[in-house]
């Protein structure tokens, strides 16, 4: 089953309109909403999910304004970010990876020229919770990040992003 952030249930074999439905409404809310995937033997702590919210505003808002002790906090040092590409003079795909240290710098590099206000989007949606491990995705002005976290000493922290730009926004190395 499906459990939203105000406590409403969808049925697992809900139509897909109504799942797309149900997340449009999500994601035109000004409230932070996680939808994330439980039965009787994974049910979240909603200070599990707060924590993960946390960490994953830390993350785009970070990025965003340039923090760059925001965005460290919210990494794992041996974080991958991988995006699939296409190598124009080839035309083989290959990932390019960003690691833990070169998201930081690059957010340090922001931080005299941080995103606008007008500009930004951060929609969040946590899909599942168990144990120390969660996936979610952070939906940015113009890509989308897949994430896994992993609670580690007692607090979430990104180890995993797998991401997309938005359809015409072109790929650009940044590092």
């Amino acid at each position: 089953m499906i459990h939203g952030a105000g406590g409403a249930f969808l049925a697992a074999s809900a139509r897909k309109s109504d799942l797309a439905r149900a997340t449009n409404e999500t994601q035109r809310s000004s409230k932070l909403e996680a939808n994330h995937l439980m039965d009787d033997t994974n049910i979240a702590r909603q200070d599990d999910l707060e924590a993960i919210n946390q960490t994953l505003l830390d993350y785009i808002e970070g990025f965003y304004d340039g923090n760059e002790a925001r965005m460290e906090s919210s990494l794992h040092p041996e974080l991958a970010k991988r995006i699939a590409n296409l190598d124009s003079a080839s035309g083989r795909g290959y990932l390019a990876e960003m690691s833990a240290l070169a998201l930081t710098q690059l957010t340090r590099k922001k931080a005299d020229r941080p995103t606008p206000a007008a500009e930004r989007v951060q929609e969040i949606a946590v899909f599942d919770i168990f144990e120390n491990a969660a996936s979610a995705r952070v939906t940015a002005s113009t890509w989308i990040d897949y994430l896994h976290l992993s609670r580690l000493n007692g607090r979430w922290v990104i180890v995993n992003v797998l991401w997309e730009m938005k359809a015409g926004q072109p790929f650009k190395p940044y590092w």
